[in-house]
């Protein structure tokens, strides 16, 4: 693990400060994210490298109001007629480009699209009280992007 953040931080050091595009941030795979930062030690690196994330799910859900589906797999079928190969990370994100660019999605989102760190640590805290359904998802979206985080439920 350690070696694959060291890579991943690599290659993004090489980018001036990239934004992440995240296609859904209530999938797994970012709480996922930051247990490997923490567990590696490089989280402090890893938000002095990166700009900011964008949820292209919401982006998505502005663009194409009235779409019969938003998996990810459907929308590339749909718009460039190709097959999504979950299985490679670098194929993904391939994907995920390719549909920003065909849907003309903005260069640079605006401010109020960026995400931060701090937004997606409350993200990653609110998921359990989601998924609890003691919180909806679009309260947690709405606290996240608000910064507020609930200190006590990340000790638990």
């Amino acid at each position: 693990m350690e070696v694959g953040m060291q890579n991943l931080l690599w290659y993004l050091s090489l980018i001036p400060r990239p934004i992440l595009i995240i296609y859904n941030f209530w999938e797994p795979e970012l709480p996922a994210l930051f247990k490997a930062l923490d567990a590696t030690g490089r989280k402090e690196d890893f938000c002095r490298v990166v700009a900011g994330y964008v949820d292209m799910l919401s982006l998505m859900k502005e663009k194409l109001p009235k779409a019969p589906s938003y998996r990810l797999k459907n929308l590339l079928r749909r718009h460039l007629q190709q097959q999504l190969n979950e299985a490679s990370a670098l194929a993904m994100a391939k994907a995920l480009q390719d549909l920003w660019g065909a849907l003309e999605l903005p260069v640079q989102p605006a401010a109020g699209l960026m995400l931060t760190h701090c937004n997606l640590q409350s993200y990653t805290i609110l998921r359990p009280l989601v998924q609890e359904k003691l919180l909806t998802r679009r309260v947690a979206k709405i606290l996240a992007q608000r910064n507020i985080i609930l200190w006590e439920l990340e000790k638990s």
